[in-house]
Order: C-alpha cells, then structure tokens, then sequence
C-alpha cells in the first residue's frame, strides 16, 4: 500500500518539471518497512548509491525530478570541498572547453537527487556536498508508448521484464531476427556451411545434447561470444571428445553454455557453436587450423549470442535484471534509467581481443548485458527498453566497420554441390577495394584489448585480415604482421595512444585505473612482432595523424610530389617468417623489412623541443614506451614521409598551439630507431615530427637499414 506521500506525486507534473520533495531517509525507512512500494523502491536505489554512511542525527531529503536530454551540467570541487553542479547552454564556451559529453538519449530522465532539506533542485543550478548522489530512473509501460496523446508519448520507455525468460523477450527477439532476414541485406539468409565441429542442441527441455562433425553439412546456426574467464571451464579435449560425441548434460556445462542452449532452442535453432566445446583444447595442430577458421564461424552464423554481461563462463545470460515498480494511480511503472545506446565496449566481453573480429564479422547479434537485450545488425540497432530503432542516431558498429574496410556482405564459403563461390557478385567484389582508414580504427580499438594468452594478438584477429584480404578484389597487398604492404608508409607511423586515453579520462572525469582496457603501452614479454609493427605491443595506439596527407597522391601538387618522393622511405625487401600456414596468424623471430631512406643521428634530451642544437628546428618526440623519453640518448631519425596540410584558423594568436599544429599538419614524419648490438640491424623506438625547415639540414644522409 502506497504512502500518503507517494499517492500524492503526480507522473505529469515530474514530466512538466515540477520538482517533488519527498521523504528524508530515515522515513523513507520506515515507510519502506510499512509496506510502501514506492518508497522501498526508491530505498533500493537511493542508499547503496550515497558515497558515505549517514552521521549521527543527519536528515537527507529525497528530491523527484525530471532531467531534460537538453540539459548539460558542469561539476566542479571548490576549495572548501563542495562540488557545485551548474547548467550549461549549447552554444556556452564554458561547455566546448570542459568537454563534458552531453547528456542524451531517447527519453527524458527522472532522477532521484539525495540532498540537503534547504536545497532548491538540482536544476536550478544547486550547491551540493559531494558525497550525495544522484540516481537516474525513467517512467516505462508495458509497450513502450504513452497513455494516449500528450506529456507521456515521447517520455517514457518499454518495460524491462525482470525474467529475461519470459515468452514476451522471445518474442521480440524473434521480431528483430525476422524483420533482418526478411528486409535487410545483412548477411546470409540461407543454410551455410557448419564448423568442423558443431553442437546439435535438440528440443526444448531436453536434458541431453551432443557435439557433431558436420562433413560438410550445412545449416543455420548460432555462434556465442563470450569471456572464458579465469575460472577452469567446460572445454571438449582429446580426452573427452568420444563422450562428447556422444552426450552432453545440459545442466552440467557453465551458466554461459547452458543458457546459450536454452535461447538457441526457444528461438528455433538446431545448431550452436561454442569455440571451448568445438575446438580441441590442448591440441595444437587442431587450434591452429579451426582458429584460421574463425572469422568464417562468425561471418556465416544466422546470429551471433553476445555474453555482455558475463565475467566469465559461469556469469551467466538469463540473469534476472532490476526490479521495476508500479507508479501510483497510473498505468506507469518506475524503473532504472537505462541507456538505449548502451556502451557495449564497456563491459568484459568488450574489453578482451578475441571478441572485436567477432563483433565486426557477425550479421547478426543478440546481447544479453546484466540491463537488458540489445539487437545489432548491420541495417539497424534496437534495445529491449525502446520500440523506436535507435540506427538513425547510433550507426550498428559491424556497419560502420564493414563499410570502411569495404568487407563483403555475405559469407563466403564453396558452394560444393555447385562448385561455386557464394560471396557477393564478382563486379561488387571486385569494387570493393581497402580503405586504410578503416583498417587504422580497426586495430586502434583492438589494440587496447585484453588477451588471456599474448601470443594470441594476431591469430585473434586473423578473421578480419582474411576478409579484407580477399583474393578477388584489390585490396592492401600483403600483410605484414598486422600491417598491410601497399601501405605500409602510412602504417609504420602508428603512435603510442596513451595521450588519447589521458584526453578521454579528462573530458570524462574518471581515472584510467577504472577503465576496462589497457590504458598504458608496453612492450610484450614474449616475441609476437618486429619492432616496427603494433602487434609487438600491449596497449593502446593512435593513427589520427595517420591519414591521408602523410603522403600526398601523384598530380595533387606536382612540385611537392616530386620532393615528396625524394624524401619519402622505399621499402626494398620484405622477409615475414610465418609460424603456421595461416597467413594471417603468428609469426617467428627474426621477420624483418629492408627499406631505403634519409637518415640522421639525433640526440634527444627530455624536454627538447628542438631536433638540432642550433635550436631553429622545432620537434615532437613520441616514444613507443614513454619511460624512455626520461633518459637521454642518442637515435637514428628515418624519414617516412612528409604530411601536407592547411593551418586552422583561430590559432594565429596561441605560439606553442601553432607550433604544435604546423608539425602535425605540415611536419616531416619519421621512425626514431635503435640499434641492435653486433647485428647491424635497427628496432623502432618511437616517432618523430619535425619542422620542414629541418629537411635543409646539411647532416641527413641515405642509407639501408634493415628493421626488425
């Protein structure tokens, strides 16, 4: 039975901006204890959410009130310690500088404000401890739309069912999947090629399952992407692989494996493939083969099962998610704010390496995060708390990749009864020619990721390599350990990333400790790569510089082509000593590139600035490991390439900004080398900008290095 104070809000005058002062803590307990659902529900959110325990004798107000998607807030901690929280306008200067990312979504945001009794609201621009909180809700109904015309019709969101199992979440499921195959040019909409191995899951109920060896077979079938974890988990092994064959009890596999079963069967599929159950764990020969395979499971699959809100192989899909509760006298229920855009890299399973090719590959995906269940093809986006499609705001991340690194739409496998390839038309194909571009954000994402296994870096992301690599179309050329050959000037200037992760931290206002990827750039322990490519390290990297002025195209500007040629690296001889017969996968020691080029040595100080003691040429250094730019020394400067560009406007007035831009934009780019002892030969180091002005510099001399 609702409160008297609880009876008395009234949902339009929240969504009119009415703000509600309702119970102090303590009798917001005691109402709770009283049976007071409302109240207990706002107990429920309110209090493990204050950053600090009540004192002694201290009074708590709760405040309701409507957050607009308009509104963004600035948050700053004054010296006597109290975080003041003041509004911003659109077009308010103070807004650009903070780089406070704007509040925004579908639905307009109810939020429970934990204050001070004397308070006025939040909105209108409040001083508060820091140590309250602020705890975001939304009105839902049970469709999704409005209590007829009116305040309601735009505000409010779907009911998020707490049982992920109930018929309704099936049903909308199966919505999705059939409008995609029925409307949308996602992916294959006919029977494919099955794994090597796959499991034949059988009927709803039954307690009993198996794993095959297809033969050829073909079939629709679902693919999960999940996070092993660190915890020992189900695996099929030389051991156990005649069992297998032969049963397997549902209810003795992880909660992942089981409910990966359990949704398969409800939406009607035959076939699942699981990588731990469908790959022999422990044989090498057998890894290597099916690991080659896998960006083909993937880009094949009907759909593809997306763990998001697993830790690891026993977190489990079919979880029960946060309680809603009925609104007084209105058919509104009150919820947790959830977000239709839903970050899903901020999650585990976003964070590990082996899932960014599944993402990008799969047609199809069906997320299961710990608020709710999320839809991604490549022709739209749809979330669980929202019937509007959210493609038109939120682009699906396989479309934006599969549209830079032009990857063909559909599956491509041999058709064996034809004898024909079933990969798009031959002039489509044939159109679809490498977009570096692509390939740079590509494995700027990747490169941040976790691996459980470090010598995984480029067999994890084989699968996408071998679809930008298809072998009737133009396409990168070579690749070369993560690189690929026809690019290969651009490519080698790849930079440490740490700089972009220390921006968005600041613009986000969280530290680097609390984020789920590696943050900071590391050379790996064990040898996966020469020096010259990212895959030898661990951590984040940065292309933004490079685009498409780091080397200017023939009959753009002809006397700065012919100088730029001139400057420009030649790579003379490439030796890449593959570990397997994937092309795409490991490589051994000792892989290298010959290349031509102008060098110089250059000695470096921390905090120079300049490249030359006479002070006159102005430099940027970027290590590859940031430790060493503590320590003098001494480096083989290469040139690569020299950047065209056009100064922006509104920097005449800031001297270190301009400097700072005319090396990025117009600076001449090259690898900072070391040498290897008694090898003759040289290790990448970092990268180095400096002023074109250095190109005249008498000292600068061509030579033949061999990069390794």
């Amino acid at each position: 039975m609702y409160c008297f104070t609880c009876l008395e809000i009234r949902a339009e005058d929240i969504l009119s901006g009415k703000s509600y002062k309702h119970l102090t803590l303590g009798e917001l307990q005691s109402s709770a204890a009283n049976g007071c659902p409302l109240c207990a529900f706002l107990l429920q959110h309110t209090l493990p959410a204050l950053r600090r325990p009540l004192a002694p004798g201290e009074v708590l107000q709760i405040f309701l009130e409507q957050h607009s998607s308009q509104y963004r807030f600035k948050r700053e901690v004054t010296s006597s310690n109290r975080e003041e929280v003041s509004r911003l306008n659109d077009e308010d200067d103070k807004f650009r500088e903070t780089g406070i990312a704007a509040q925004s979504g579908y639905f307009s945001k109810l939020i429970a404000v934990v204050g001070r009794p004397e308070l006025s609201p939040l909105v209108e621009a409040a001083v508060v401890e820091r140590e309250l909180c602020y705890v975001a809700l939304e009105f839902c109904t049970e469709s999704g739309e409005g209590e007829g015309e009116g305040i309601f019709e735009d505000n409010v969101a779907r009911l998020v069912r707490q049982d992920p199992r109930d018929p309704r979440c099936y049903e909308m499921i199966s919505s999705w999947v059939r409008t995609c195959w029925e409307g949308h040019d996602c992916g294959p909409t006919t029977d494919t090629p099955l794994p090597t191995r796959v499991l034949e899951i059988g009927r709803i109920g039954e307690p009993n399952f198996r794993l095959i060896i297809s033969n050829g077979r073909k079939g629709r079938y679902v693919a999960l992407s999940h996070c092993w974890g660190k915890r020992p988990t189900t695996t099929t092994t030389v051991k156990n692989i005649a069992e297998h064959l032969k049963s397997i009890v549902l209810d003795a596999l992880p909660a992942n494996f089981r409910d990966a079963v359990i949704i398969s069967r409800e939406l009607g599929y035959k076939y699942l493939w699981i990588d731990s159950l469908c790959i022999i764990q422990g044989d090498r020969d057998d890894w290597v083969t099916e690991s080659s395979l896998m960006g083909q499971v993937y880009q094949n699959c009907a759909v593809m099962l997306a763990a998001s809100g697993a830790n690891d192989s026993y977190g489990g899909m079919l979880n029960p998610r946060a309680e809603s509760c009925a609104f007084p006298n209105s058919k509104l229920f009150l919820a947790p704010k959830r977000r239709p855009n839903q970050d899903l890299e901020d999650s585990e399973l976003g964070s590990r390496a082996w899932t960014s090719q599944e993402r990008i590959l799969a047609p199809r995906i069906i997320y299961y995060s710990a608020e709710q269940i999320l839809w991604e093809c490549r022709s739209d986006r749809r979330a669980e708390v929202t019937t509007q499609t959210l493609y038109d705001t939120y682009q699906s991340y396989n479309k934006r990749y599969h549209d830079q690194l032009n990857i063909p739409t559909a599956g491509v496998y041999e058709d064996e009864d034809e004898g024909e390839d079933n990969s798009e038309d031959q002039d489509e194909v044939d159109e679809k020619v490498l977009r570096p571009e692509g390939w740079f954000w590509a494995i700027q994402g990747y490169s941040r990721r976790h691996l459980t296994n470090p010598t995984d870096k480029l067999p994890a992301l084989s699968g996408l390599a071998q679809n930008v690599f298809h072998p009737r179309r133009a396409t990168g050329g070579r690749y070369l350990a993560g690189l690929w050959s026809n690019d290969i000037l651009r490519q080698l200037l790849w930079e440490n990333g740490e700089d972009r992760v220390a921006s968005f931290c600041e613009a986000n206002y969280v530290s680097a400790s609390s984020l789920r990827y590696i943050t900071k750039l590391s050379k790996a322990k064990t040898y996966r790569a020469p020096s010259w490519s990212w895959v030898a390290y661990d951590g984040p990297i940065n292309n933004d510089r490079v685009n498409d002025r780091v080397i200017p195209q023939p009959g753009v500007d002809a006397e700065h082509w012919e100088r730029s040629q001139r400057l420009n690296l030649r790579v003379i001889e490439i030796d890449i000593r593959l570990a397997s017969k994937d092309p795409f996968g490991q490589v051994q020691e000792g892989s290298n590139i010959v290349v031509e080029g102008m060098c110089q040595y250059v000695a470096f100080r921390p905090g120079h600035k300049t490249l030359f003691a006479d002070g006159q040429v102005e430099c940027l250094w970027n290590f590859d490991v940031r430790e060493m730019g503590e320590l003098e020394g001494e480096y083989l400067c290469l040139q690569v390439g020299r950047k065209r560009g056009t100064l922006r406007r509104g920097l005449e007035g800031d001297p270190e900004a301009l400097v700072k831009h005319r090396l990025d934009e117009i600076g001449v780019r090259c690898l900072v080398l070391q040498g290897t002892d008694g090898t003759g030969m040289w290790e990448r180091v970092g990268v180095l900008t400096f002023d074109v002005a250095g190109e005249a510099d008498s000292g600068w001399e061509k030579k033949t290095l061999t990069l390794i």
